[in-house]
């Protein structure tokens, strides 16, 4: 008897064990897709959700440095290993010190790089407007491999495991092996794809100038849903706790449900918009055409703020310890509290910022004719 009772006893304990653990794998999933992987990429991480975990800079920045040996910088730079990573109209993709900007390394290409580099594994992939998506080593620029598409490559590619996938304006949306740079699989849509894709639970998330949104299967390409929403989508989109977040040029502002693509809430916006969201436990932010910043609650679409900059504003937001930051067409760096849409400071550069800033132990880099390094005042 004491026997049977001791096994009863151990088996519910097992039992309690087995549903806590159960219990915290569950919370660590949640955790993680809160707060997923930082990776050198454009919008920070597979998600797209622009979340930047530094202290930012809450005081007037000045400039650490700039690079000038440029054109126009369209990409947005990102930051590995104490190097800064950007394309440029001038042809090349570009490896500064990101302590005082001197040149690394170039690579040069026969066009121009306006797509923003993906690292990871020594590795850079990133795309040209020669049609060709490349894959160079970080430590010298060495090519490593390249795969031709059929048109332009705005769009910014997403890596998960050996996959890579990425968009082209031939209307494909392509996987390739990463390290092999062999096709696994394409898929057509029916317009251009400048939305760069996101990853989340296996599948891939983007959008078309045919006026779609797109899920497909990562393994396959096998499309599990689309929809038509009220213009092409320009925008990445934004993954957040099972929701996709996303902005088109037919002036709405989307919430769907990542799973089926249902719409869980819409936002009319004032203008198109061409500005990737970033998204955070209770915001959403982005920009539109006519200059408007717009935050919305994330879980009813209701206006929390909005905040004129006064040209368009083409710069996709990032959120950073409680400040948003974003580049306008009128040459200022902006940034502005989350909770009201307070401005709290804003630094005038001589260029339009198209680029997306990022932000790396307390100095923010962001592109226009030339790169800048801005480090708060002392």
């Amino acid at each position: 008897m004491q026997n049977k009772l001791q096994k009863t006893n151990q088996d519910l304990i097992l039992a309690k064990t087995s549903v806590m653990l159960t219990q915290t794998e569950k919370l660590l999933i949640e955790l993680n897709e809160r707060n997923p992987d930082s990776i050198p990429m454009y919008r920070c991480n597979n998600q797209r959700t622009g979340l930047i975990n530094d202290e930012g800079i809450s005081g007037n920045p000045s400039i650490a440095w700039t690079f000038h040996d440029l054109y126009t910088v369209h990409s947005s730079p990102v930051v590995h290993a104490n190097k800064v990573f950007f394309g440029a109209d001038s042809k090349a993709l570009f490896c500064l010190d990101v302590a005082d900007g001197h040149e690394l390394w170039r690579f040069k290409t026969p066009r121009e790089v306006r797509s923003t580099p993906l690292i990871k594994d020594g590795l850079a992939w990133f795309g040209c407007f020669d049609h060709h998506l490349y894959c160079i080593r970080t430590d010298k620029g060495i090519l490593r491999w390249k795969f031709k598409t059929g048109d332009w490559i705005f769009s910014s590619a997403a890596i998960q495991a050996e996959t890579l996938v990425f968009g082209s304006l031939d209307h494909n949306l392509y996987a390739l092996n990463a390290h092999k740079g062999s096709l696994l699989w394409k898929f057509e849509s029916g317009g251009w794809i400048v939305s760069s894709p996101a990853i989340y639970h296996d599948t891939v998330f983007f959008g078309s100038r045919d006026a779609k949104l797109y899920a497909l299967e990562l393994r396959t390409g096998r499309q599990i849903w689309s929809v038509l929403v009220d213009g092409g989508a320009h925008a990445s989109p934004a993954i957040f706790d099972g929701y996709l977040y996303i902005g088109t040029v037919g002036r709405t502002f989307y919430c769907k449900n990542s799973s089926n693509g249902h719409t869980v809430w819409e936002f009319k916006t004032s203008s198109p918009v061409f500005s990737s969201a970033s998204v955070s436990s209770n915001h959403v932010v982005f920009g539109t055409k006519d200059g408007t910043v717009y935050c919305l609650d994330r879980l009813t679409g209701l206006k929390v703020w909005e905040y004129n900059a006064g040209r368009a504003v083409h710069s996709s937001p990032v959120i950073c310890n409680g400040i948003v930051y974003f580049g306008c067409d009128d040459s200022y760096l902006y940034a502005v509290g989350i909770t009201k849409g307070t401005q709290i400071w804003n630094y005038q550069t001589s260029d339009i910022i198209r680029s997306t800033p990022t932000i790396y132990k307390q100095n923010i880099l962001i592109g226009g004719s030339r790169l800048y390094c801005l480090k708060e005042n002392a």
